[in-house]
């Protein structure tokens, strides 16, 4: 049995409000985006050169000021202090399991941490981050760091946010960065997804950019589209369970919610012609 990168969850599974049981829910169906380490990479990038280019040359103790007042740059400077220790600690972890399993440990793990992450406060608002500079730099505002009686919540987040990205990596196909040695290959295809059929639409899928050499989606790949290429695939296929066959064979939850949002909208997700001539026969 793996150690835990984090402690379990305070509060017991299945015990959960109805609030923060939604909030784990929106945060599993929508973690490979809410935690791409590129993505929050590329943030703390921008908010440590903004910082720098208006850096004025004030004595010490204005500087200081500066350093303090400059909240994304405090999210930046505490996320990138993180990353030193709990990369190292992943590498340990991961050392207690072989490559084959590795990955499915990754992703449940992951799913595990995402629970902890939903309990503490200032990541109640996480799942409604947006892929722009406004929300970011809102949510930077808002971070208490001169409360000392939260002190130890704001390096719980900043932890469990940093082993959370680091995870979503490793699952994305970017293990061997980690010096990580993962079996993507041997995990994505088994069974009936790795018939001579199912072979052919996975190199046409990997050919029209929807998923990756591993099979895995690409981070272009949009939760609709991958839906669609889920009931296709499910139905040449001939599976019983379309939404949850891919569901543990991406790590993503509730297809079938997204099959519901685009039939109320009538709409189907984009390049959805390119999807049907891909399970064109």
């Amino acid at each position: 049995m793996i150690t835990a990168l984090n402690k379990e969850p305070l509060i017991p599974r299945g015990d959960y409000s109805p609030v923060v049981r939604d909030r784990i829910n929106r945060l599993k169906q929508d973690a490979d985006r809410l935690f791409s380490l590129g993505a929050v990479r590329k943030r703390c990038q921008q908010a440590l050169v903004q910082f720098y280019a208006n850096l004025k040359p004030e004595p010490y103790v204005d500087l200081r000021t500066q350093l303090s007042n400059n909240r994304e740059y405090r999210f930046a400077q505490s996320l990138t202090l993180t990353y030193r220790s709990t990369n190292d600690r992943l590498v340990q972890w991961a050392k207690g399991c072989m490559s084959e399993y590795l990955l499915q440990e990754a992703i449940e793990e992951r799913e595990r941490l995402i629970e902890n992450f939903a309990r503490i406060k200032l990541a109640s608002r996480w799942y409604q981050m947006k892929d722009d500079d406004e929300a970011w730099r809102v949510f930077s505002q808002n971070i208490p760091y001169d409360d000392a009686d939260r002190e130890k919540e704001i390096d719980e987040f900043f932890e469990t946010l940093d082993i959370l990205c680091i995870l979503t990596d490793v699952i994305n196909g970017h293990a061997a960065e980690y010096g990580l040695d993962v079996d993507y290959h041997t995990r994505t295809l088994t069974g009936v997804l790795a018939s001579e059929k199912a072979v052919k639409y996975w190199k046409q899928l990997v050919e029209q950019q929807f998923v990756d050499q591993h099979y895995m989606l690409l981070a272009s790949t949009t939760r609709q589209q991958a839906m669609y290429i889920a009931e296709l695939f499910a139905e040449t296929l001939e599976l019983e369970d379309k939404w949850k066959t891919f569901e543990d064979f991406w790590g993503i939850n509730n297809l079938a919610q997204e099959k519901y949002k685009c039939t109320e909208l009538g709409k189907l997700p984009a390049r959805s012609d390119v999807i049907d001539m891909i399970f064109k026969d």
